[in-house]
C-alpha cells in the first residue's frame, strides 16, 4: 500500500505545483477546503481505478481536477448556475494549466451528471463521478448534524 500512496502523491504533486490550484486550500467546500475534498475524491478514485484495472493516472488526474475552480470563478455566477456550470469552469481552468487527454476532459466535464448536461462516456468518468458523490455525502453528513442524524436513523431503520 505504501507504493500505491507514493504513486498517488506523485500524481498529486503535479497539480499542487500550480499557484491557482493551491488557492483551493482557501475555498470552503462541504465544510472543508476544496483542496481537501479534491484530495479525498482523488484518492478514492485512484483506489477504485486500481481495483478495476483502469488507467490509474488518467482517473486520478481527472479526479484531482474535477473541482478546479476558485472563489473568484464562483463569484461570477448565482448558486444555481454554479452547480450546473462548475464542471465547465473546472475544465477550462484545467486546460489552461495542464495538458489533458480526452478521457480526463470527460471526467471533469461529466462529474456532476445528471445536473450538468455532459454525460460520462468512459468507465473512468463513472468512477470519478461515483467517488465524488460518495465523498460528498460523507462530507455533507459529517459536518451537518441534521443530515448525519437523518442518515443514521435511515440506516438504523433499514437494519430491521
Amino acid at each position: 500500500m505504501k507504493k500505491a500512496r507514493k504513486q498517488y502523491n506523485s500524481l498529486r504533486e503535479e497539480m499542487v505545483s500550480v499557484d491557482k490550484y493551491r488557492e483551493l486550500e482557501n475555498a470552503t467546500h462541504h465544510g472543508i477546503s476544496r483542496l481537501d475534498h479534491i484530495t479525498r475524491v482523488g484518492y478514492l478514485s485512484f483506489l477504485m481505478a486500481r481495483i478495476m484495472r483502469l488507467d490509474v493516472n488518467t482517473v486520478t488526474r481527472g479526479a484531482l481536477l474535477h473541482d478546479f475552480f476558485t472563489e473568484d470563478d464562483v463569484k461570477k455566477y448565482t448558486r444555481r448556475e454554479w452547480h450546473r456550470l462548475h464542471p465547465q469552469i473546472a475544465l477550462e481552468n484545467s486546460k489552461q494549466y495542464f495538458s489533458l487527454n480526452h478521457v480526463e476532459e470527460n471526467i471533469i466535464a461529466s462529474h456532476m451528471f445528471p445536473i450538468c448536461r455532459t454525460r460520462p462516456v468512459y468507465k473512468e468518468s463513472h468512477v470519478v463521478a461515483t467517488a465524488d458523490k460518495l465523498v460528498s455525502v460523507y462530507e455533507f453528513a459529517r459536518f451537518n448534524l441534521f443530515a448525519y442524524a437523518f442518515f443514521r436513523v435511515l440506516f438504523l431503520s433499514l437494519r430491521g
